[in-house]
């Protein structure tokens, strides 16, 4: 959808004349407060979405952007993947340890045994650092997603 001048979506509108129905879009300010906040023309809503269609047909026309899309998929499913199989289990390990002294330190306060400001800038930094490790376990994790297989492998678009 086109923006305006004033950053607004268009939105699709409808008018009534005498003998038809006239379809536009138009500025979503102009629309809701009047021209004096935006005061973009509507457009008329046959034209708008003929030269949307050409666009599409276009660009779907063209081989080379479906090629290049091809191609940089296929590299980057070719790239070696980094093995992750000893540095995941020693990340749960890391995660399963701090949430371990943090139930500690969360004890010895509920049983009354610790004050609250002897442990709680040290919850607060095992927390950081639980944080920051979970963040690192999950990136992995992502990382770890493989990706579908290539219908076509090593395929172009006139091959298909």
């Amino acid at each position: 959808m086109p923006s305006c001048r004033c950053n607004a979506a268009y939105t699709g509108a409808l008018a009534h004349g005498r003998s038809r129905e006239y379809r536009y879009y138009i500025c979503h300010n102009r629309q809701r407060f009047g021209k004096s906040h935006c005061d973009n023309d509507r457009l008329p809503a046959d034209a708008l979405e003929d030269a949307a269609i050409n666009a599409l047909i276009k660009v779907y026309s063209s081989s080379t952007i479906f090629n290049a899309t091809i191609a940089a998929h296929q590299a980057r499913t070719a790239e070696p993947k980094e093995d992750h199989g000893e540095h995941l289990p020693r990340l749960e390990n890391q995660i399963n340890s701090i949430r371990g002294k943090i139930r500690k330190y969360q004890t010895a306060f509920e049983e009354g045994t610790m004050p609250e400001d002897a442990c709680g800038e040290r919850i607060r930094e095992l927390a950081t650092q639980l944080t920051q490790v979970q963040g690192e376990h999950d990136k992995i994790k992502i990382e770890m997603v493989e990706e579908p297989p290539d219908p076509v492998p090593h395929a172009k678009i006139g091959d298909v």
